[in-house]
């Protein structure tokens, strides 16, 4: 190969050297961009995020949570319009546990819910947490069963994260049937809803009246709870629904 021929070689070599090179610094400085914008996004996505509390929020309600509480009733109220309870209690928790505080109060892996309860998580099996079992009929069977029903972690979070929005909730004048009922079956015994005449459902009744009660809540209120479990595990965003469609509504 004579001279001439080599020392074009070489030229185009380094051209394509060049080239090379240019492509790389470009997608560095792309993805440079990228990885900024990433955190301008996560930044302004935690504006106004709080950090946990040393103490676990299925024990203690946190009155930070209070300058949510109009966020939570607007939205409470778009599901309410549309007698959609499943969709009301999936969002209020996705709401609760991804958009309010910096790290999520209830993480989900291996299979457990893991709660923060301070320093560390609990882990927590879907049963232990709120007494669903999707194979388990609405029936207790002693009084053992009754006392691990009364006692799952997520009557108190009804009481501490729920009854707020209710309560702003009953200022309304017409409310969906159904959605009342999922909604006051969930609060337990703050719930004060009437199952049969004169006999209010709570969850620490004797256990014949529970069992009596459980034939006519029962089917809500696993549902109620199958839709909290999908607010937990729920990673996208749920947006809100459209605007109102026609149902039984309850008018004061």
């Amino acid at each position: 190969m004579s001279l001439v021929a080599i020392e074009a070689r070489l030229l185009s070599l380094e051209k394509k050297i060049d080239v090379l090179i240019g492509d790389a610094a470009g997608r560095r400085k792309k993805a440079a961009a990228r990885r900024k914008q990433y955190k301008t996004l996560v930044k302004k996505r935690e504006e106004g995020k709080l950090a946990l509390p040393p103490y676990s929020l299925l024990k203690r309600r946190d009155p930070r949570l209070a300058d949510h509480l109009p966020a939570i009733v607007k939205g409470a109220r778009a599901f309410m319009v549309n007698d959609d309870p499943e969709g009301f209690f999936t969002w209020l928790v996705y709401y609760w546990n991804c958009c309010v505080y910096l790290k999520k109060p209830i993480t989900f892996s291996g299979g457990y819910y893991r709660v923060h309860i301070g320093d560390v998580r609990h882990p927590y099996g879907a049963f232990d947490l709120m007494g669903y079992n999707k194979k388990q009929k609405h029936r207790l069977k002693d009084d053992a069963e009754l006392d691990d029903f009364s006692k799952r972690p997520w009557w108190r979070w009804a009481y501490l994260v729920l009854l707020p929005v209710w309560e702003e909730l009953q200022r309304e004048t017409a409310i969906p049937v159904r959605f009342e009922k999922c909604v006051r079956v969930v609060l337990g015994g703050y719930g004060e809803y009437e199952v049969y005449d004169g006999v209010y459902w709570d969850a620490n009744e004797e256990r014949k009246d529970v069992n009596r009660m459980l034939v006519r809540v029962g089917g809500d209120l696993w549902r109620m709870w199958w839709a909290c479990l999908r607010g937990l595990r729920t990673r996208e965003p749920i947006p809100l629904p459209q605007k109102k469609v026609s149902g039984e509504t309850r008018h004061d």
